[in-house]
């Protein structure tokens, strides 16, 4: 009886047989992987007509039927390899702006590898023909403007936010396409930002300033350049890495809101020390534009009358 027992206790053998499947599973997610990069890679170098079938399976050194057998269709795998430079883009991007600042993305865009963003913003501009492409276009450009929306502590449904990334999308298109030097392209996007982290109504006219200056203006300096001017007796820095003559005016804040939109835009990702600069505009070339006072010409040392470190963490107690 114990001998035709046996059989019924084989079932019990089944799951020390599980762990012979998976060295296949794994060969299979390799080789997925393998196709997906090679589509990538293809994408990067030679555009979008160079992801074929044959080329993705010759560049990952697999047989040409393993492409039709992990991916059902060239549209799918070139979705995919859209959506994972998307992602890495954005995490790339992300990661610059936490080190450098937003102002600086023309010098990430510059420094990128520029046949690998003519095939992202090639199957950019090809998602207005497929539906599949344009949700992960769209991905794109809403995972930009969030983060643009994040470094500036704004919405993401501010216009000011959706101006910026189209002025961003648009500098680094020009780049890519015409090589434009990326001085130029800083300089705009500074400028956009200037008017992008404005509190105020931007009606407000330049004319009567004077009129509407009833306290002391201000100004966030690196502590080594206050230090400098004071050994000069002038001041001629506009914002971080841009001077007066480059940029053609000092930029100043009215108060506290506009002191911390000018340093998370452009000095947010600095350790060194900042100060606050307390300045008396009388006498001086001050014009509000878009709310924000511009000081026409050198700062005299003379004009600042208080100085206090910027705290970011609670920038409350750097400012009357």
């Amino acid at each position: 009886m114990n001998l035709d027992q046996h059989p019924t206790q084989e079932p019990a053998q089944h799951p020390a047989q599980e762990p012979a499947q998976e060295p296949a599973q794994e060969r299979s997610r390799r080789r997925r992987t393998a196709l997906l990069g090679a589509a990538v890679a293809l994408l990067t170098e030679g555009g979008f007509n160079a992801v074929t079938h044959r080329a993705v399976a010759h560049r990952a050194r697999l047989p040409l039927a393993a492409t039709t057998y992990y991916f059902a269709s060239r549209d799918q795998l070139l979705a995919e390899a859209f959506a994972q430079l998307v992602e890495t883009e954005l995490a790339t991007t992300r990661d610059w702006i936490t080190q450098h600042g937003l102002a600086a993305l023309p010098d990430q865009i510059a420094a990128a590898d520029r046949t690998r963003q003519l095939g992202l913003w090639e199957l950019y501009v090809h998602a207005g023909r497929d539906p599949v492409l344009q949700h992960i276009a769209r991905r794109w450009t809403d995972g930009c403007v969030h983060l643009i929306a994040e470094t500036l502590r704004l919405p993401a449904t501010d216009p000011r936010v959706r101006l910026l990334y189209t002025t961003v999308s648009t500098l680094w298109l020009e780049h890519i396409v015409e090589q434009r030097p990326p001085d130029q392209a800083r300089a705009l996007l500074s400028l956009a930002l200037t008017h992008a982290i404005s509190t105020h109504d931007t009606a407000i006219s330049t004319h009567d300033t004077k009129d509407t200056m009833t306290g002391p203006i201000h100004h966030l300096a690196l502590r080594t350049d206050w230090d400098h001017a004071r050994t000069t007796g002038e001041y001629r820095i506009s914002t971080l890495g841009r001077t007066l003559e480059e940029e053609g005016f000092i930029h100043c804040s009215r108060d506290l809101t506009q002191l911390h939109g000018v340093h998370t835009a452009y000095y947010s990702h600095l350790t060194e020390p900042l100060l606050v600069l307390d300045i008396d505009p009388e006498g001086l070339d001050v014009r509000l534009e878009n709310g924000y006072p511009h000081l026409y010409g050198p700062l005299p040392v003379t004009a600042v009358t208080a100085t206090r470190p910027y705290n970011p963490a609670a920038p409350g107690e750097s400012t009357p």
